[in-house]
């Protein structure tokens, strides 16, 4: 699923005379956010939102510089990918190539070529991506498990590029997995009553036989 981390760094914030007058998590708190909210950390990943800053120095004021610099404790809420993570998300949209689908902070792509074994085809007038020879079919709205198979980190979150694919074991359209999930529980509610079925039916047999 999707792995979000908060995670406390060490960093240096520099406040503003305007933001004096206020309390200074406040104003500390404003600086944080604008410096650090939806950029990409190498280490970090996406800085989704800071959720508390706690200044652990004095206020330094340098001559002829008329703002304060803290030493803050900044706790973040950050989204990394990593390959082989698994993931759940909708579809948001469709293309010739394959499918858009929304994880938070990102949009992951599943390639046609990653849907199934099928061949899959985006089918302009239904709307939809089609499996030649089962029939599958993915649409805009469909909650899907993937697996990511790259991520390309860039400098910018829409430049970022994350790669997914669906043909692992347990992975695929929901409805997919639950129809698999029915079939698997009625074959085995099958084999079990047949096998109470011998049983009665030798159980009766050797009866007949004393």
């Amino acid at each position: 699923m999707l792995l979000f981390a908060v995670i406390t760094i060490v960093e240096k914030l520099r406040l503003e005379p305007q933001l004096f007058e206020m309390p200074l998590h406040e104003g500390l708190r404003i600086v944080a956010k604008n410096k650090l909210e939806d950029i990409i950390n190498s280490a970090l990943g996406i800085i989704v939102s800071v959720i508390e800053v706690k200044p652990i120095s004095e206020g330094l004021v340098i001559h002829g510089d008329p703002c304060a610099y803290y030493e803050c404790e900044v706790q973040l809420l950050c989204y990394k990918p990593e390959p082989n993570e698994i993931v759940e998300g909708e579809i948001n949209s469709l293309l010739d190539f394959g499918a858009f689908v929304s994880l938070g902070p990102l949009d992951g792509l599943i390639h046609l070529s990653q849907f199934t074994n099928d061949f899959m085809t985006y089918n302009r007038r239904l709307g939809s991506i089609v499996g030649k020879e089962k029939g599958k079919s993915i649409k805009k709205g469909d909650l899907v498990y993937a697996k990511v198979a790259t991520v390309s980190w860039k400098k910018t979150v829409n430049d970022t590029k994350l790669n997914l694919t669906m043909k692992d074991m347990g992975l695929g359209k929901v409805e997919w997995l639950e129809q698999k999930e029915k079939l698997k529980l009625a074959e085995a509610k099958g084999t079990l009553e047949k096998e109470e079925k011998d049983k009665k039916a030798s159980v009766s047999k050797d009866k007949k036989k004393k």
